[in-house]
């Protein structure tokens, strides 16, 4: 029933206060969480719940900072910093083979790339292959040689 039927955002919020561990995760991982929601599980949810809603990839960019800002773990703050709408500051830490299609796309939109400056970032991605430069260490390099 919460998994994929149309459910009032009243009935979520009572289930993300009160469910069993089962319905939350089903809250969690809805596709179209309302954001008041998706914040009561972001600052009131287990570590569990707040893994679960850190894999919701519908999340708005305001629910991952808050989700990345309660973190209490390195390993957290790196799935949430990976989110494809976690906030530029987030992305720019990721290493680059980390970034999913939908973050980078994402990213790409915010920063209001150039698809010159698209190609240049995919061209350097693929060639630092088992390095760990970070999507920030690759962007710099782009915006450098693109203004010079």
């Amino acid at each position: 029933m919460l998994w994929d039927q149309p459910v009032p955002q009243e009935v979520l919020r009572w289930f993300a206060l009160n469910g069993t561990p089962v319905e939350v995760h089903q809250v969690a991982c809805r596709e179209g969480l309302p954001d008041g929601v998706a914040r009561i599980l972001a600052t009131q949810g287990s570590a569990d719940t707040r893994t679960d809603l850190a894999i919701n990839d519908a999340l708005s960019q305001e629910v991952v900072s808050v989700l990345y800002q309660g973190a209490d773990d390195d390993q957290a703050r790196e799935l949430i910093s990976r989110h494809p709408n976690a906030p530029v500051e987030l992305l720019v830490t990721v290493p680059f083979g980390h970034v999913t299609g939908l973050a980078l796309h994402n990213f790409l939109r915010k920063v209001a790339a150039t698809e010159a400056e698209e190609q240049e970032l995919r061209r350097a991605g693929s060639s630092i292959r088992g390095q760990r430069a970070t999507l920030g260490d690759l962007w710099s390099q782009v915006r450098r040689s693109e203004h010079e």
